[in-house]
């Protein structure tokens, strides 16, 4: 992750709206630059729904960016597998 505003709110708004969308209380979160932290209650047992939900909202919102700036935005690949069929 890039330490730039944009993407620091990016960040944020996406774990408040995952955390409100699935139930749960994010204690304290820590963006570093390459990783996350994050201390929360679940009272629900949703964390891998928040997860898959947060992490796919930030990857498409740091895509939307990066196209904007006009940097290569990482797209998915073809496997070996799929390449040699």
């Amino acid at each position: 992750m890039r330490p730039d505003p944009t993407t620091n709110n990016a960040f944020t708004y996406c774990h408040i709206e995952a955390a409100q969308r699935y139930q749960i209380d994010v204690l304290l979160p820590r963006a570093m630059s390459n990783h996350y932290h994050a201390v929360i209650f679940d009272r629900c047992g949703r964390y891998p729904e928040l997860v898959e939900h947060f992490h796919k909202m930030f990857a498409r919102s740091q895509n939307a960016l990066r196209a904007m700036m006009g940097e290569p935005v990482l797209r998915q690949t073809k496997t070996d597998k799929e390449e040699d069929a």
